[in-house]
């Protein structure tokens, strides 16, 4: 019996270029999202394409998700391995492949912002690796920020 297998593709633009040759590269270059999208569709893979913006799309729908952390400071070299064994980390730890692909994003963006913040925009990939824990930790904080705060509310009514 054949399993149907869940696989998260991580690339740069100009390896998916490659991939989809039949495309036009003025898709690419207008409309970002529905290269993502075509991509995950023809395939049928989760994508997460870095860039700017990183993207992440699903094979069964027509969606891309845009990541609105991360700076380009995280174009250098070794940058998208990070984001990749953040990927599988999660993956591994049970998330299903769009979570895992959107968090993974939205984590290595924030570790990436956050390095901008204490060392400079272009440290290097490990200062950015040990940003992730801060990252988490103001992901934490601001969870606890927000169950208090509805705490509060909950008593004044």
């Amino acid at each position: 019996m054949k399993t149907k297998q869940e696989i998260v593709e991580n690339w740069l633009p100009r390896y998916t270029k490659r991939k989809l040759e039949e495309f036009d590269e003025y898709i690419l270059l207008t409309n970002f999202n529905k290269y993502v999208e075509l991509f995950a569709e023809k395939f049928g893979v989760y994508v997460v394409l870095k860039g700017a913006n990183t993207v992440v799309a699903q094979p069964e729908s027509r969606r891309a998700y845009v990541n609105a952390t991360g700076n380009n400071g995280l174009s250098k070299g070794g940058s998208g391995d990070v984001l990749a064994g953040m990927v599988v980390s999660l993956l591994g730890q049970g998330m299903k492949p769009l979570e895992a692909a959107a968090c993974a994003a939205w984590l290595h963006g924030a570790a990436g912002d956050l390095c901008a913040e204490e060392i400079g925009q272009f440290g290097s990939v490990l200062e950015i690796v040990q940003t992730i824990v801060g990252a988490q930790h103001r992901i934490h904080l601001a969870v606890q920020m927000q169950r208090a705060h509805v705490l509060l509310h909950k008593g004044n009514h």
